[in-house]
């Protein structure tokens, strides 16, 4: 288990990992798994998660952080949605506010 609080344990879990001769791919997956777990316990925290859930953000398009997210929220295929311009979508949200 990676620390995704403080980059500064997570790098020292994840040395500590590859000392031990924890597959790099198994350590990138654990990296993804804190990142989302840290998103869950602090923004969606005591908030209920409705699906389809809209997955949007330049994070989007790590497989692995996607993957994590629909182990650590128990999704079912098709119930986290990477819209087509996912990358966009804040700047997208900001000219139709203007509009």
């Amino acid at each position: 288990r990676i620390a995704g609080r403080c980059t500064v344990f997570a790098k020292s879990d994840m040395i500590h990992l590859q000392q031990k001769g924890t597959p790099d791919y198994e350590i990138v997956a654990g990296l993804c798994l804190a990142v989302a777990r840290n998103f869950v316990s602090n923004l969606g925290q005591g908030k209920k998660w409705e699906k389809p859930i809209s997955f949007q953000g330049g994070v989007a398009a790590n497989i692995g952080v996607v993957k994590a997210f629909e182990k650590l929220l128990n999704l079912k295929p098709g119930e986290l949605i990477i819209p087509k311009y996912f990358a966009s979508m804040g700047a997208i949200g900001s000219v139709l506010n203007l509009t």
